[in-house]
């Protein structure tokens, strides 16, 4: 019986550092592979022809900037730098990132729709356009 018990727990710590091995190796390989970085976002039609739109970038379900104003935006052909939008970042994985921009409309915002998802691949000064309602914006990123 003493035998059988020895056996037990040693086939338990033989087996242990397996089991969390492995467990360690799915946590890896389905978390963070790349990251985006904004760079700026331009304002190519504004939604509010002849008035100001207040914009924010979402990544996934974080809003940039952080507060309840959005970055103001006048003028077609307006650029303003990430560091407006509190230098918007985010890591995510192969499956891909989903962003928008999302203009302030004062009852339910206006959600700008780009045309695809932000694919994890390195690439340097990329731009993705959002669109929606008439209005029409740029950003420009990396990815790492």
């Amino acid at each position: 019986m003493r035998k059988a018990i020895v056996t037990a727990v040693a086939a338990a710590l033989i087996t242990a550092p397996v089991v969390a091995g492995t467990a360690a190796a799915a946590t890896t390989s389905s978390g963070e592979v790349c990251e985006l970085q904004m760079t700026s976002l331009t304002a190519n039609n504004l939604l509010n022809d002849g008035g100001s739109d207040y914009v924010w970038v979402k990544l996934d379900q974080t809003f940039f900037p952080s507060n309840n104003t959005g970055v103001k935006f006048t003028i077609p052909g307006e650029n303003h730098p990430a560091s407006s939008f509190e230098n918007p970042r985010m890591g995510f994985d192969a499956t891909g990132l989903h962003t928008w921009v999302v203009v302030d409309t004062w009852g339910p915002n206006t959600y700008l729709e780009a045309d695809a998802a932000i694919a994890c691949k390195a690439v340097n000064d990329a731009t993705m356009i959002y669109r929606g309602g008439g209005a029409i914006y740029t950003m420009n990123y990396n990815v790492t």
